[in-house]
């Protein structure tokens, strides 16, 4: 439940500096995946979109 919490989290960030995000992203090791979906996202928007699917997950 802890790993819904952080995703949702990041998602927040996202929108506020996508820089922000990658810096915790690495600090979060279990969210690997959301790492790769971060060099492929352009927009913050699309970072929100990312991780919300991983907290259906």
């Amino acid at each position: 439940m802890h790993t819904i919490s952080s995703h949702f989290y990041v998602a927040l960030v996202s929108s506020y500096n996508c820089s922000v995000v990658f810096l915790i992203t690495i600090l979060q090791v279990d969210t690997i995946h959301s790492l790769f979906l971060l060099d492929r996202c352009t927009c913050a928007e699309q970072y929100f979109w990312a991780f919300e699917k991983e907290i259906v997950v």
